[in-house]
């Protein structure tokens, strides 16, 4: 099929469309924000109206992933995406390698791969992917290559970076290639890169700053959905920050989450180099802001109010911001999942059997409960189970 779009240009490896954030160094930090009436969304967490999320769940359906030997197990699921009727999963297994993994609609394992095989690349284990919009697969490696692959993961070509890449990403004909707190060779603070013209090996490009002031982490890969697809463009929000960022033609930030009392300062940690899941966090703030998903006029994101996940929505024509906390609902025999990504249709979650590991009674409910029927798959098969879904509100 021949496609007149620009993106498209990018399988002639010229007039390629994408964003390029680079970190290298820990930002300052802004501990005061003063925004104007319009400028940025606060939502105070405090005027949260505690909801269950099942109330607003509609065409639910559960999609058990197949266990089909070794080469099918999903240890733990880094991103999800569904396209061509096709589940396509990046899994980190217990040792720390990655690879995908592609399941049908259905759940049916098809295959998976952890190496691209070429004699283009000496090495080449698969780090991230994405899908363009024309369905087109494209994967990162851990020698900085993007590679587009073919249906069978055959390789087609690919294009190599003088710069460290952490994770990649998709999202209105543009791909913003991520540099997670790391760098080679000191590259330069992070850099949003808008056109870059490859001819025969050269590089031309212009830039802005990319940074991000309010905290400063720049780590996104240890929760799922720190990065996410917009209408136009990515939502970008980091796991120790306070603040929800749009990214299209600049970065700019478009929610103020104000968690109260439970807001995080480092400076009362100078000395400390606070990860997720730290004891710090775990025991006194809400932390770990990811999955920033619009849907309709509503927006969507989950936290941790220190050791428990929390998802909220915000419904802009309500102008009500509601609460969800599975913990409190985890003995009700229905559990509306926590939104992990979203297609411009469908939601998708998913849940494994670390999230079991302290609910008893369980086999005493309904075998029709949507609780029940995960449970019984991921005992017998393994695998995670993909739930389906829309919300209305």
């Amino acid at each position: 099929m021949n496609c007149s779009c620009s993106y498209c240009d990018f399988l002639n490896m010229k007039n390629i469309l994408f964003y390029l954030g680079l970190s290298v160094a820990l930002f300052s930090c802004q501990q005061t924000k003063e925004f104007s009436d319009g400028e940025v969304k606060v939502l105070r967490i405090k005027n949260a109206v505690d909801a269950k999320l099942w109330d607003f769940t509609t065409d639910f359906k559960l999609i058990p992933l197949e266990y089909k030997g070794d080469e099918s197990i999903v240890s733990t699921i880094k991103k999800l995406r569904f396209e061509n009727g096709k589940f396509y999963i990046l899994d980190t297994s217990p040792m720390g390698n990655a690879s995908l993994k592609v399941f049908d609609g259905q759940g049916k394992f098809i295959s998976s791969i952890r190496q691209v095989n070429s004699k283009s690349l000496i090495t080449s284990e698969i780090k991230d992917f994405y899908l363009d919009d024309q369905g087109l697969l494209f994967v990162l490696d851990t020698e900085n290559n993007v590679i587009q692959l073919g249906d069978a993961f055959e390789y087609v070509k690919h294009i190599s970076y003088n710069t460290y890449i952490e994770n990649i990403f998709f999202s209105d004909g543009k791909v913003l290639l991520f540099s997670n707190d790391q760098a080679i060779n000191f590259q330069p603070d992070s850099l949003m890169y808008n056109y870059v013209v490859l001819e025969e090996g050269s590089t031309n490009s212009k830039f802005q700053k990319f940074e991000i002031e309010e905290f400063t982490s720049r780590t996104i890969s240890s929760l799922f959905g720190g990065i996410q697809p917009a209408a136009e463009g990515f939502l970008i929000t980091e796991f120790l920050n306070d603040t929800i960022y749009s990214l299209d033609n600049k970065l700019e930030p478009e929610f103020y989450i104000d968690f109260g009392a439970l807001s995080y300062n480092p400076s009362d940690f100078p000395k400390a180099k606070v990860q997720a899941f730290s004891p710090i966090l775990m025991d006194n703030y809400s932390w770990g802001i990811s999955n920033p998903i619009r849907f309709d006029n509503n927006f969507h994101f989950s936290y941790f109010e220190k050791n428990v996940p929390i998802s909220v929505i915000y419904s802009e024509e309500k102008s009500t911001l509601f609460k969800f906390n599975p913990i409190d609902v985890l003995r009700d025999e229905n559990v509306g999942p926590m939104p992990k990504y979203y297609d411009g249709e469908f939601f998708y979650a998913f849940a494994s059997e670390a999230g079991f590991g302290n609910l008893e009674g369980i086999e005493n409910y309904s075998e029709n409960s949507t609780m029940k029927m995960i449970y019984d798959h991921i005992t017998r098969n393994s695998n995670p189970v993909i739930m389906k879904f829309k919300l209305e509100f």
